[in-house]
């Protein structure tokens, strides 16, 4: 299965993931179903860049998945890497676990102490982004705040805090249709 079909099979990839990330050489990718069987992946079993486990094979013929059926059942925690030592000892793959709509997406890349770490890079610049949402997410609630104060200001009187003029007129426009009639009836 290539890239192109392991995009495909995914209806709902992570936000944020884009497909170039997926396609790159060092990163795995595999999606797999709640009993970690392979349903698609970007490597191949043959392959020394990739080493996966094929389509309808258990992750476990390559890798030590013991460790990993605890974190799943808790709810996969994206936050947290997991580290899958490989079952020959050459081989030792890191990643996240990602829940979908078609199964448990794993996300990570072979350990190579030559190499930086790609995922710790995007963990790392995701959580700046988190911190930046946070931010942002503050500063829109304290300028809320501040714009419903500057409004109940511009309508009460600052000595009596009772309703001035420009909070009054509204409220006249709207009571004038009743009072009409009765004005009406004292005219006749």
């Amino acid at each position: 299965m290539n890239l192109d079909d392991l995009v495909a099979v995914l209806d709902d990839p992570i936000p944020g993931l884009p497909a170039a990330l997926l396609g790159m050489p060092h990163l795995v990718c595999i999606l797999l179903d709640r009993d970690l069987c392979v349903l698609a992946s970007n490597g191949d079993p043959r392959d020394s860049v990739r080493p996966v486990p094929a389509r309808g094979r258990w992750l476990s013929d390559k890798y030590s998945t013991d460790h990993v059926h605890p974190i799943l059942s808790e709810l996969a925690d994206s936050s947290r890497a997991i580290s899958l030592p490989g079952r020959d000892g050459a081989h030792r793959l890191v990643g996240y676990f990602f829940v979908t709509a078609r199964g448990i997406l794993f996300l990570g890349e072979l350990d190579d102490p030559a190499r930086p770490s790609v995922l710790t890079d995007i963990s790392r610049l995701n959580d700046n982004l988190l911190q930046l949402n946070r931010s942002y997410r503050k500063s829109r609630d304290e300028l809320a705040r501040a714009n419903r104060r500057i409004i109940e200001l511009s309508v009460t009187d600052p000595l009596t805090g009772l309703k001035n003029r420009r909070a009054l007129v509204p409220i006249m426009r709207r009571e004038k249709p009743r009072w009409l009639p009765a004005t009406d009836w004292i005219a006749q």
